[in-house]
């Protein structure tokens, strides 16, 4: 039986279908040398694949220091995260997807010790590898919704940019504070909350990046993937919709919990150029019901006519991710 002794750190994993993957993710996590006692908390979210399997294995290999959570019914990866999170007993929560992997074993210690040395940081992030499906290492080793900056903020979200991956990540438990209510993490998007996540954290500090590679991020662009990525991006015809309607949920938001006005046009101007493409492409809208959108993404913005000067570079830019998206998909 997992025994009640607090730890320091709470390493949260939300899986859904990795079993080619789950144990790598959790021998990284396994291998960790620290000075403090850390728990790990698994949430299979109703894998059909066997994942469950080989979850219970490694629960019964270590019991005192896994916990894991098996979901009747599928959540969506924003709850099951969010329940993973509610159980931590961790003054920090670490994460680590079931597909990711972490590579060094000093990870959870180096965060660790700087977020005891900080306290004006209410996270932390590092330094990682991209891979593909197999394991190897891309070619270009850049994420367009990362941020590279040493300090981050939460002017430097814009509605789109993270402070690091989730493999990445190390923040202070809010979820121990008993006036904190994450409901929003599920409530603003049912399969993707790292937006919210890291404006609920920059929104209480700034998140540093450490200079040292500590992980992996497994990405993979497939059409049948079944990442929160694939479903939300790639297999879903109301993508634009959906990231339009959770922009500005994440912008109320800010509003109500923590008085302040925070606008996400950055992001809301290249939701804009995607609906106008599909408008006259008519590929998965009505026309009626593409322009709507168009117009209402429109009226959203500030400075309307800086948005139509710099429409050219956003259709630039996108054309430039399509191609290279199309290369990836294609290795």
């Amino acid at each position: 039986m997992y025994k009640e002794e607090k730890p320091s750190v709470s390493v949260i994993v939300p899986t859904y279908n990795h079993r080619p993957y789950i144990r790598q993710a959790l021998d990284g996590i396994l291998q960790q040398r620290t000075s403090f006692k850390f728990e790990i908390l698994i949430g299979d979210d109703a894998s059909n694949d066997g994942t469950g399997i080989i979850i219970r294995e490694y629960q019964k290999r270590y019991p005192d220091k896994i916990r894991a959570f098996f979901r009747s019914k599928n959540l969506g990866a924003s709850r099951n995260g969010y329940e993973l999170g509610t159980c931590a007993l961790g003054r920090y929560l670490a994460g680590c997807e079931g597909d990711d992997f972490w590579t060094d074993p000093k990870k959870l210690q180096i965060q660790f010790d700087f977020l005891e040395a900080h306290s004006e940081f209410s996270a932390c992030t590092h330094e990682m590898t991209i891979v593909n499906k197999k394991g190897i290492p891309e070619s270009i080793q850049k994420l367009s919704w990362i941020s590279r900056r040493r300090f981050y903020t939460i002017y430097d979200l814009k509605g789109f940019f993270l402070p690091g991956q989730n493999s990445t990540l190390m923040r202070r438990n809010f979820f121990l504070e008993p006036d904190f209510d994450g409901t929003i993490i599920y409530k603003a998007n049912r399969m993707i909350s790292d937006r919210t996540i890291a404006m609920i954290w920059a929104m209480q500090g700034n998140i540093y990046r450490i200079n040292r590679n500590m992980s992996c991020y497994r990405q993979v662009l497939e059409i049948t993937g079944t990442n929160a990525t694939a479903i939300l991006y790639i297999n879903n015809p109301d993508r634009i919709q959906d990231d339009f309607n959770y922009t500005l949920t994440l912008e109320r938001y800010a509003v109500s919990s923590f008085k302040k006005k925070i606008d996400f046009d950055y992001h809301k101007r290249r939701l804009l150029v995607s609906a106008f493409i599909y408008w006259i492409a008519a590929k998965f809208y009505n026309t009626q019901a593409n322009f709507h959108l168009v117009t209402e993404i429109f009226d959203s913005i500030k400075r309307p006519f800086y948005t139509i000067a710099i429409i050219p570079i956003i259709i630039l830019e996108k054309i430039c991710n399509k191609i290279w998206t199309n290369i990836r998909r294609k290795k």
